[in-house]
């Protein structure tokens, strides 16, 4: 989840960094706590987990040849 202060929260940035970006100086310099970023990271996470429960399974049927 990247932290923005823009209209839109729910727009998410991706980038070909992958888990290194942003890197904790960044994040820091927009939370000034390491203790609020892991409560963060793991709000988000949980809210991942719940969301990817709510899914319905996904099965590929091949149709055809």
């Amino acid at each position: 989840m990247v932290m923005q202060n823009n209209s839109k929260p729910n727009k998410k940035k991706y980038n070909k960094e992958g888990l290194i970006y942003p890197s904790i100086d960044k994040l820091l310099d927009q939370i000034n706590s390491k203790y609020k970023l892991v409560h963060i990271a793991s709000k988000t996470a949980h809210v991942i987990e719940a969301q990817k429960k709510e899914l319905p399974e996904l099965v590929c049927n091949k149709v055809g040849w």
